[in-house]
């Protein structure tokens, strides 16, 4: 983790222009980034679910803050975690009416080959290359259906593909829908929203977090192509070692650098792990 915040760190030392406009910003201490996270929700709309108080005291600082760091350490600018948010809520209406058929059967060894079968056919979400290495919500569907499987298989019973259907489907009016799914992913498109506002309290005092570097490389290097060909140039082989530690955004940092043109698909970058 430090060493890819030192990378980081030499990438913005090497090409300050393309940073916060070639301001030199300073790390911010734990006890400035609780009360820019306070400053923060106190941005938002007095009725904005997340910032929720209680005798005064905003009741979910802790956890936006936790959720804030989630969200760097995928790699994910406030616009990115919006735009994956908003293709999640608008593939969640896409696949429900076909989803909600599974609710209705009964899990059993007839009934698990036409579950099996229902989901593979759901469409792709087809946003796998705005949110690698994380993985899109289609396949997380998909293949969390196929753990289940598995489980279910070792174990002898049917429990772990119950939990499965209880995961994604909730019975609502004698239907099936995704509504805990849907409340989940408009729960983090609320946190966009703070982490907009925390991003812009940080920056506009002159400070950022070791987190914040790493996004903002990565941010620079997808969308300026000059930049990415520079640092590809001066950086052609990449070594991650204990790559069990490794992060989202470590790891889409290390695949931004080392996949050059050049390579023809096969990077020179090599992992040592546990």
């Amino acid at each position: 983790s430090d060493v890819g915040n030192r990378f980081a760190a030499e990438i913005m030392n090497r090409h300050p222009e393309h940073f916060w406009n070639g301001a030199r910003l300073s790390i911010a201490p734990d006890p400035l980034q609780l009360e820019i996270a306070h400053r923060a929700l106190a941005r938002l709309p007095q009725e904005h679910p997340l910032a929720l108080k209680f005798a005064g005291q905003f009741t979910l600082v802790g956890d936006v803050q936790t959720a804030i760091n989630l969200v760097k350490e995928a790699g994910l600018t406030p616009a990115k975690l919006r735009a994956v948010i908003h293709a999640n809520l608008a593939y969640i209406d896409q696949i429900e009416p076909e989803l909600a058929k599974c609710g209705t059967l009964r899990v059993s060894a007839k009934t698990i080959p036409l579950i099996e079968d229902m989901v593979q056919k759901l469409p792709g979400q087809n946003i796998e290359s705005l949110v690698r290495p994380l993985r899109s919500l289609d396949v997380v569907i998909k293949e969390s259906l196929q753990s289940a499987i598995e489980q279910a298989e070792i174990e002898g019973n049917n429990s772990a593909l119950s939990q499965w259907k209880r995961r994604w489907l909730q019975p609502f009016e004698g239907s099936y829908t995704m509504t805990a799914e849907r409340q989940r992913n408009t729960w983090w498109l609320g946190l966009a929203d703070a982490y907009d506002a925390y991003r812009q309290q940080m920056h506009s005092r002159n400070y950022y977090d070791y987190a914040d570097m790493l996004v903002e490389v990565i941010s620079q290097l997808e969308t300026n192509p000059g930049l990415r060909a520079d640092v590809q140039e001066q950086f052609q082989y990449v070594l991650i070692d204990e790559f069990q530690d490794t992060n989202a955004a470590q790891l889409r940092l290390s695949h931004l650098v080392s996949d050059h043109f050049a390579s023809g698909g096969n990077p020179n970058i090599m992992a040592v792990g546990d």
